[in-house]
C-alpha cells in the first residue's frame, strides 16, 4: 500500500502567527510516547481508523484547493501555514520534502513538527522551511545525545536566518514531572544556547491516549 496522509484543511493552532494553517498528518511514529493520544497516527493497528486519508498527489490535490482565485484573476491562499506533523513526519523524508518543495511553490509558508529524534540536518538544507516545532519529551531522563544536536541545528539555523524561527514543546504528567526537572531540562537547553519560545503542555487525557493506565488524575492543571 503506498504512503497515506491525513488532512486537517482548517487550524488556528497550528501555525506559529496563530494565523490559518492547514495540516499534513503522516502515518507512524518511532516512538511510543505514553501520553500520545494520537494513537490513529502512531499504531499500524489503527491506521484504518483515522480520519479520511489521502495518496501523495490527493494530498497535494488537498493543498492547491486552498488556493484561491481573486476577481483580477491573481490567486491568494486561504491559509498561511501548510503544517507537515504526524506521527513523525521525518520517517518520511522525501516525501516531507516533495511536499515542502510543492507547498513552498504555491506560496505556502511550510511548518514541520517533529519529535527531534531523527537528523534534520538535510530539511533544513533544502531552505524550504519557515519554522519547526521540536518535541522535547525526555522529560524524566537526561536528553540523548541526538536530540540536542537537533536542537542545535535548529537553532544555529535560525541564527543563521535560514528559518525565521522555531518552538519547543514539552508534556507534563502529574507526579512525573516536577519543578526540579523543569529547571534541570531548563539548564540543559541553556548549555546549548537554545532560543527558542517553550510551551510546558499539561497532558491531555482523551479515550485515544496510548497508555491505558493513564487517566485523568495523571493531568496537570495550567495553574500547576
Amino acid at each position: 500500500r503506498s504512503l497515506m496522509f491525513g488532512f486537517n484543511p482548517f487550524s488556528m493552532v497550528d501555525s506559529p502567527n496563530g494565523t490559518i494553517a492547514s495540516v499534513v498528518y503522516t502515518l507512524g511514529c518511532n516512538l511510543r510516547c505514553e501520553y500520545c493520544y494520537n494513537s490513529s497516527l502512531v499504531l499500524p493497528e489503527l491506521f484504518s481508523k483515522n480520519d479520511k486519508l489521502y495518496d501523495l498527489q490527493g494530498v497535494k490535490a488537498q493543498i492547491l484547493a486552498k488556493r484561491s482565485l481573486n476577481n483580477n484573476n491573481s490567486y491568494f491562499n486561504k491559509s498561511d501555514y501548510i503544517v507537515i506533523s504526524g506521527g513523525e513526519p521525518l520517517l518520511h523524508y522525501d516525501e516531507v520534502i516533495d511536499l515542502a518543495t510543492y507547498s513552498s511553490s504555491l506560496g505556502f509558508k511550510v511548518k514541520v513538527n517533529t519529535n527531534a529524534t531523527i537528523d534534520v540536518s538535510r530539511l533544513l538544507e533544502t531552505r524550504l522551511v519557515d519554522y519547526v516545532s521540536l518535541d522535547l519529551k525526555d522529560v524524566f531522563r537526561n536528553v540523548p545525545p541526538a536530540v540536542g544536536e537537533n536542537f542545535a541545528r535548529v537553532n544555529a539555523a535560525c541564527q543563521k536566518k535560514q528559518i525565521l524561527g522555531f518552538e519547543l514543546h514539552t508534556v507534563l504528567l502529574r507526579g512525573k514531572a516536577t519543578r526540579e526537572t523543569v529547571q534541570s531540562m531548563a539548564e540543559g537547553l541553556n548549555s546549548l544556547g537554545i532560543k527558542a519560545k517553550w510551551y510546558l503542555v499539561g497532558f491531555k487525557y482523551t479515550d485515544t491516549v496510548i497508555s491505558k493506565d493513564l487517566s485523568m488524575d495523571d493531568r496537570l492543571t495550567e495553574p500547576e
